[in-house]
């Protein structure tokens, strides 16, 4: 943020250039009225286990990506750490933006490694991005048997456990919970289309749950571990910076293409 000093002018001075200053500001800036933005974090848990002396250690890989809906444009942000370090110590850690800009229904979409106006988009599938970087998995009931089912009395969300039928293989899970919310409807994102159409909510939330067992393939015993996928639906706090964000974006597009 940069801070410019000032001199000190008179209150009616003042006054006077920020009535002039808001009439000009306002008959210039982009129109902001929005229309149903749903402001989304997808949140991913994955369980990784690695061998240490014949022992299984368990590591948690957690991400954390950002989905902007508004009108037809869907924007993702995909943070990323970029640190600087010696031997010895940590000197700076940054955050930095990945963005992914498509419409709804298109094929493709453009990927930006920053929004520097150095920095050219790329045409991209838009199925190919979301399954490789934007965690589109997809759930369904194929091989499960309904176990239970609960509901919260305050909020209404439903919670619905199955387990397999049968485990073809170790990397099958034990169980897995739904979580369905008639709260998020509005929300276009889905972990299953077919899910949503019967249960009448929406899917925002799957875990998938694996028991301590022996692992005959790594000769190991396996911890209990857990993989989930969840969204939560975030209050809009900034809509111009994002807005603004979008049409840079978009003007990039335009002088590329």
């Amino acid at each position: 943020m940069n801070l410019y000093k000032i001199p000190l002018i008179h209150k009616a001075a003042i006054a006077a250039l920020w009535i002039i200053y808001s009439g000009f500001t306002k008959c210039n800036e982009p129109d902001y009225r929005f229309k149903n933005p749903i402001y989304l974090r997808l949140s991913v848990n994955y369980p990784i286990v690695q061998a240490n002396n014949n022992k299984a250690e368990l590591f948690n890989l957690k991400d954390t990506i950002y989905i902007f809906y508004h009108n037809t444009d869907i924007l993702y942000y995909i943070p990323h750490r970029i640190t600087f370090e010696t031997e010895e110590k940590l000197i700076s850690e940054e955050v930095k933006y990945f963005y992914f800009l498509y419409t709804k229904d298109s094929s493709f979409g453009y990927f930006f490694d920053s929004s520097e106006n150095t920095i050219l988009p790329k045409r991209h599938p838009v199925d190919s991005f979301l399954f490789r970087r934007g965690y589109a998995s997809k759930f369904d009931l194929q091989n499960e048997r309904f176990i239970g089912i609960n509901k919260n009395k305050t909020n209404g969300v439903v919670t619905e456990k199955y387990v397999p039928e049968y485990i073809p293989n170790e990397t099958c899970y034990d169980t897995i919970m739904f979580y369905f919310d008639k709260r998020l409807n509005d929300v276009s994102f889905s972990f299953s289309k077919n899910l949503d159409k019967v249960k009448r909510q929406k899917l925002f939330k799957v875990r998938l749950l694996y028991n301590q067992k022996y692992s005959e393939i790594y000769q190991l015993m396996m911890p209990q571990r857990e993989m989930y996928f969840e969204i939560q639906k975030l209050p809009i706090k900034n809509p111009k910076t994002i807005l603004k964000l979008i049409n840079q974006l978009k003007n990039k597009i335009d002088k590329q293409t």
